[in-house]
Formats: C-alpha cells, sequence, structure tokens
C-alpha cells in the first residue's frame, strides 16, 4: 500500500511539474540582432564607420514581450577605435564634440556603453521599444573603420517572437 501511494505521489508530481512548466525554457541567449560592415555578416555593401570621428546607427525594435534581457557584444574587425552605444530611438548625432573613448555631454540618453571592441557588456533589462545601435569612432582613429556589433537578446520564452528585424 505504501509503495502505491509512493508512485502515485510521485506521478503527480511529474504530471504537476509538466503542466506548471507552460512556455516557459531555460533562460538563454535567443538570438542576436547584427550592426556590422563586416563582409562576410553584413552582405555585398558593408559600409565602414567614417574616419575621424564618425558614426552610423540602426534602429532595433525591442518591443516583444519575450525580451527579458539584452547585452551587446562589440567584435570591431580592425585596429582603430569604435565604441558601440544603445541609446534613445531620436538620436541623431551621440556628442558634439570630438569623441576619444570618454562620454562627456552626450546629446542622447545612454542606456548602454561605451562597449569597447573585444567586450561584451552584463546582461540589463530595458522597458519595450524601440532604441537605436551607436557604432561611433574615436576621433583619433585615421581611417574609415570596419565593425561588428551584436545586440544579444535574453529570454526564457520557448516561443520568443522579437518584432525587431535583423538589422541590415
Amino acid at each position: 500500500m505504501r509503495a502505491l501511494a509512493l508512485r502515485s505521489g510521485i506521478l503527480i508530481v511529474a504530471i504537476l511539474s509538466m503542466c506548471s512548466c507552460g512556455n516557459k525554457c531555460a533562460f538563454r541567449l535567443a538570438l542576436q540582432l547584427t550592426f556590422s560592415s563586416d563582409p562576410l555578416r553584413a552582405g555585398d555593401a558593408p559600409i565602414p564607420v567614417p574616419c575621424c570621428g564618425g558614426f552610423l546607427f540602426h534602429d532595433v525594435n525591442l518591443n516583444s514581450a519575450d525580451i527579458q534581457q539584452v547585452d551587446i557584444a562589440n567584435g570591431q574587425v580592425n585596429a582603430g577605435h569604435i565604441d558601440a552605444f544603445l541609446v534613445s530611438a531620436d538620436c541623431a548625432k551621440l556628442f558634439d564634440g570630438p569623441y576619444n573613448g570618454s562620454v562627456v555631454q552626450p546629446l542622447c540618453k545612454i542606456y548602454m556603453g561605451p562597449v569597447a571592441a573585444g567586450t561584451v557588456t552584463d546582461r540589463q533589462n530595458l522597458l519595450p521599444g524601440t532604441y537605436r545601435l551607436f557604432a561611433q569612432a574615436w576621433a583619433s582613429n585615421e581611417s574609415e573603420q570596419r565593425f561588428d556589433i551584436d545586440l544579444g537578446i535574453w529570454t526564457d520564452s520557448c516561443q520568443l517572437n522579437p518584432t525587431a528585424p535583423t538589422p541590415r
């Protein structure tokens, strides 16, 4: 009788645990949105960041309720300096003066950054919305620069359905 009760209890626990998990998976990096001028990742017409303090940006839509945290990986692909930033969607220019790695009086709200080449930020919670990824070259660069920035999307949803297209 005891063995039957024990087996029944184990069976009930197993059934309840299967039913209670619902739509949850392990917390993981589910998607990487790429913003790059690396020809291997960007395709036929990669655009490098202009010389001497130039910048490029790309909008990312992070409105999906499945997005729990994000991080930025900056895998710059050549020898100059380019820092990555995640900023407000209305940002047309991040700094008024020359940029050489110090964030002094930004013109826009910075949510993440600067992210130096070869580094990855800690994961961060953000409110749903549209943001702008910036590739900001240092003014001390003497030539145009290639870059490779990934925005990591972290979730425990098995059905991640972000509304953000992968940047081109």
